[in-house]
């Protein structure tokens, strides 16, 4: 059997949305500061590490706890490896049996990871094996998941391809989902900007199916089923919208030319300004009423030309839409 490693593109920070509408913070799931970790971690020495088992036992040193010690390597990951399409490679293993395939994924893993590690360039994968092999250096649970990363307007609607990597690991006997991707920043060309966000550390799974969706579903950690088509159909979210706001309407991310759309957004925060992007030119939205933190308004889309709507709310993108004829 053939067993094929591909190394996809990174599709980075914009971000679908179902209209569960919870607000999030900037650490989900554990409610101890992780300051001192994050101080620690980026103190380390900016000179090359030798190996992964070198950083692991920096880390086994400074940290007591498994939480710390997942926070530690998410940090430093975040903080030092930029995402790159130079770090694209292909890799093909031969086995015969499972204890085979094992063993040589396994060497295929400490390999790729050191890599990762010295050269402080990675794709997905890169990111995720390397995650990964720190965990298991230092005893706790983890593994590589496979899925679709929704994060551009022209994902509305496309069909479904395993085009991303990312990571589940356990803590305390719970499971946890984790993107040191998306966590480290994002692709303007060919030029990587290093923005790290904890959107993607320990990440509830509600929210984390807004724009992961697993090819095993078990692997999202939901217990009610998300339907793919439903997933691939809804709007995208730019992050800055992710734990501010809430699109209530329209419910579907794909709109048709020569229509009079109504949006509902409910809001966090107040909303100064609205504004939407298409025709390379920003515009006025119209009809805008304001009652109990929703926001509704219209958009005329007759006499655009252009397939993509975006949202703007307070100068910063909000959502985005593909457009129709």
């Amino acid at each position: 059997m053939i067993f094929d490693f591909r190394n996809g593109m990174n599709r980075n920070f914009l971000y679908p949305f179902f209209f569960i509408f919870i607000f999030l913070s900037t650490s989900f799931s554990f409610s101890q500061d992780f300051t001192a970790v994050d101080t620690k971690v980026r103190s380390y020495p900016e000179t090359r590490l030798n190996s992964v088992h070198e950083l692991a036992g920096m880390i086994n040193q400074d940290f007591s706890s498994n939480i710390e010690k997942v926070r530690a390597i998410y940090t430093w990951i975040t903080s030092n490896v930029a995402y790159s399409y130079d770090a694209r490679s292909t890799m093909s293993i031969t086995y015969y049996s499972e204890e085979e395939r094992i063993r040589k994924m396994q060497r295929y893993q400490d390999v790729f990871a050191n890599i990762t590690l010295k050269s402080k360039k990675a794709v997905c994968h890169g990111y995720s094996l390397l995650f990964n092999e720190l965990c298991e250096q230092l005893g706790i649970e983890s593994r590589v998941i496979r899925g679709f990363g929704k994060s551009y307007v022209s994902d509305i609607g496309a069909e479904y391809v395993s085009n991303h990597a990312w990571n589940m690991v356990t803590i305390e006997g719970k499971d946890y989902l984790i993107d040191a991707t998306w966590g480290a920043g994002s692709m303007n060309g060919n030029h990587f900007k290093r923005e790290v966000t904890y959107l993607y550390f320990l990440t509830p799974p509600e929210f984390f199916i807004k724009n992961h969706y697993p090819d095993n579903f078990s692997d999202s950690l939901l217990e009610e089923h998300v339907n793919k088509r439903s997933f691939l159909m809804n709007p995208v979210v730019f992050e800055k919208a992710l734990s501010q706001y809430a699109l209530i309407n329209p419910g579907i991310g794909v709109l048709r030319m020569k229509s009079i759309e109504q949006f509902e957004i409910e809001s966090k925060r107040p909303i100064g300004k609205i504004r939407y992007y298409m025709d390379g030119n920003f515009h006025d939205v119209e009809s805008l009423l304001i009652q109990n933190n929703r926001y509704s308004f219209k958009i005329d889309l007759n006499g655009h030309y252009d397939r993509e709507l975006l949202i703007y709310l307070n100068d910063e993108a909000a959502f985005g839409f593909k457009v129709r004829p």
